[in-house]
């Protein structure tokens, strides 16, 4: 799949880090006509007909929110057509530079040209982003950040990394455009500064040590490429060329690029220790957490979330990722994750659901991930004071193919006629590396019990259930041929379809939620023995 632009994949989804605060969600809102009209954009798949119609959305809504990401998304359409026109290109690159307040609009646009194969004016954009001071800076990043409370030294250090994001830009493009030395050294100078190059980035230096006759060095930038991010198919290709001359095989590839990814990008923050809370009401906290693997801003929530598991253990706190096509095709979402995320009427990710029924949205990129982390952290010891409001027992074991979980429930205090028990049958890890660089994913929902997924009946007594994971698999498998066709995004192509699930590494959650407030009153996990 295409890399698409960072700009709009977060306008795309609609977050800016630091902008939402935990809050309650109103039940069945009924969203504005602007909102609902873009929505319905979304699901156009003739790309023509899509067009024109976020041009006359933009016409019809000249002040609604969405206009900018319409923009975005318009730029994206033109540089997709056969032959793509480029007087129309370059003239949508003037809009969107002249409206756009966000201070990577230059490196932004300027990849977006650089992918089509516009260099110079790809170029002459980028050197835009030097003229930025760091006054500039910090004033256009509080405009587009309301609720930021970073110090003068957080946003120093941002600056730092917006101008080597800026070097590193530059740097690509020149060495796409021939300027071999000059772009390595921008790349390197940016590099130096302690920035994190992109796959893209890193490939480009790879390229030059693969001309220079360095394998050695062309071997290992290559593999840091594949560490930080997707890769083409022909640099895959190249890659495996270059580890095939090494090793003679590639059955070690992917554990090399599992131990370069751990140690290259560790959780970037230390969550602390555990305090001992004065009162604890037996409850387990339930994060929902609707994420994908093709969202840049889900990173800060995703590691938020990482952070938060290796500092409270399951007794305290269950977590389930539920992975969704927002705001590109994910091969680890399914029919029944896609289903809870319209149960909730979640339309942006990272969009994150503590007991049901506290809410929390926005995200951001790695270096931000610990900002993240002290948003969701008070929301947990908050909920964990709540006493619970049932007690649940679960016990979960793997015969053949099958999962057998059974349970009981009891000590309900909660009277609701729509009590309904919720398993959730969790990959505790999964390795897939999509366009925002992580590579292992925790506690990824695959399937869940009841018709659709909306759960069984809740009452006091015992459970049983069985997850048959050849049956989970087929039926993932069928889902993501048929996305591959028939999804919102068109026709796409998965590098990888992440439909089989391995048994040693399974875990089930089970929770009893009231379908009246969506309030859940206890939750558990298991795992899979």
């Amino acid at each position: 799949m295409r890399r698409i632009s960072s700009r709009l994949l977060g306008l795309l989804i609609l977050v800016h880090f630091g902008a939402v605060a935990a809050q309650e969600k109103p039940a069945g809102e009924e969203p504005p006509a602007d909102v609902k009209l873009y929505q319905e954009i979304s699901k156009i798949k003739d790309p023509a007909e899509q067009l024109n119609a976020l041009r006359k959305f933009i016409a019809d809504f000249p002040a609604s929110k969405s206009v900018l990401s319409a923009r975005y998304r318009i730029l994206d359409a033109l540089v997709k057509e056969t032959p793509p026109k480029k007087e129309e290109i370059l003239g949508q690159v003037q809009v969107i530079e002249a409206t756009e307040t966000w201070v990577g609009v230059h490196y932004d646009l300027a990849g977006r040209l650089m992918d089509v194969g516009y260099l110079p004016e790809a170029e002459e954009m980028a050197r835009k982003g030097l003229n930025v001071d760091f006054a500039t800076y910090k004033k256009k990043l509080l405009e587009s950040e309301p609720g930021n409370k970073s110090d003068e030294a957080e946003v120093q250090g941002r600056f730092k990394t917006f101008q080597a994001r800026v070097k590193a830009t530059i740097g690509q493009i020149l060495i796409k455009a021939g300027k071999t030395e000059e772009g390595e050294a921008s790349l390197k100078e940016a590099r130096a500064s302690g920035f994190t190059p992109s796959a893209g980035q890193l490939f480009a230096l790879a390229s030059v040590a693969e001309k220079r006759g360095d394998e050695t060095a062309a071997l290992e930038l290559m593999l840091q490429a594949a560490a930080a991010g997707p890769l083409k198919k022909d640099e895959r290709e190249r890659l495996h060329t270059q580890y095939l001359k090494k090793h003679g095989n590639l059955e070690r590839l992917e554990k090399d690029l599992d131990s370069l990814y751990r140690k290259t990008y560790p959780i970037p923050f230390d969550p602390g220790t555990k305090e001992t809370l004065p009162k604890r009401g037996g409850r387990r906290v339930l994060a929902e957490i609707f994420t994908g693997s093709g969202c840049p801003p889900c990173v800060a929530a995703d590691l938020a979330f990482e952070a938060a598991m290796q500092k409270y253990d399951h007794d305290e706190l269950v977590v389930l990722m539920y992975h969704v096509h927002i705001p590109r095709p994910d091969p680890l979402a399914g029919p029944l994750t896609d289903a809870r995320r319209q149960y909730y009427g979640i339309g942006s990710v990272p969009t994150m659901r503590f007991d049901g029924v506290k809410e929390i949205k926005g995200g951001g990129p790695r270096t931000e991930s610990q900002g993240a982390f002290k948003r969701i952290e008070p929301v947990v010891k908050e909920r964990m004071v709540v006493p619970q409001e049932a007690k649940l027992e679960l016990t979960a074991e793997l015969r053949e193919s099958q999962v057998r979980v059974a349970g009981n429930i009891n000590k309900i205090a909660k009277k609701s006629p729509k009590l309904k028990l919720h398993l959730a049958l969790v990959e505790e890890e999964v390795r897939y590396t999509g366009e925002n660089g992580i590579r292992f994913h925790p506690m990824v929902v695959r399937s869940l019990a009841g018709e659709k997924g909306t759960g069984l009946p809740a009452a006091q007594g015992r459970f049983q259930h069985v997850f048959d994971l050849a049956q989970i698999s087929t039926e993932l498998k069928a889902y993501l041929d048929d996305y591959e066709i028939n999804g919102r995004h068109g026709k796409i192509t998965f590098s990888e379809k992440k439909h089989e699930l391995n048994p040693k590494k399974l875990a089930v959650v089970a929770f009893i939620q009231d379908e009246a407030d969506k309030g859940i009153l206890q939750a558990r996990m298991v795992e899979v023995q």
